[in-house]
């Protein structure tokens, strides 16, 4: 599979399926005071590696026109994928991209993305996983009044 074709299936599960809207190399789907967006990153060591990221853009303080870039999240975490039992930090698109994994992936977003399409839901993600709050910018913590210790 070459990028083209995983770009395309990515679109049609995304947008299509999942209600995303995309725009350049980014998905997003926009709430009242929140939007989520997924990018993915080609790695810089081969063709066919791909990571994940996905953050979320508080519009209460984002700059207006709020853009979708990755460089305007408030957040920016790393979606691992579940592959073959194995927890994957990137996705070779040559040896993983199926129906299997298409679905898994679609169960990724449900649970780690579309549940916390609020303020309060992505001050309940950090709480639940503490670790996130490192990847916070300082004016995202502020905005949620959340503070690394």
């Amino acid at each position: 599979m070459d990028s083209k074709e995983f770009r395309q299936i990515m679109t049609d599960l995304l947008v299509k399926k999942m209600g995303f809207k995309k725009k350049n190399n980014d998905y997003f789907i926009e709430k009242e005071d929140v939007i989520a967006v997924i990018q993915f990153q080609k790695s810089g060591y081969d063709n066919c590696t791909y990571y994940i990221n996905y953050g979320f853009i508080f519009k209460e303080i984002a700059e207006k026109p709020i853009k979708v870039s990755n460089k305007h999240w408030d957040t920016n975490w790393r979606l691992n994928v579940k592959v073959n039992g194995k927890t994957l930090p990137s996705i070779n698109i040559e040896n993983c991209i199926d129906a299997n994994f298409l679905i898994i992936f679609e169960n990724e977003v449900k649970e780690e993305i579309l549940p916390y399409l609020t303020v309060e839901g992505i001050k309940i993600k950090i709480n639940n996983n503490p670790d996130l709050i490192y990847a916070l910018p300082l004016k995202a913590q502020e905005f949620l009044g959340i503070f690394r210790r």
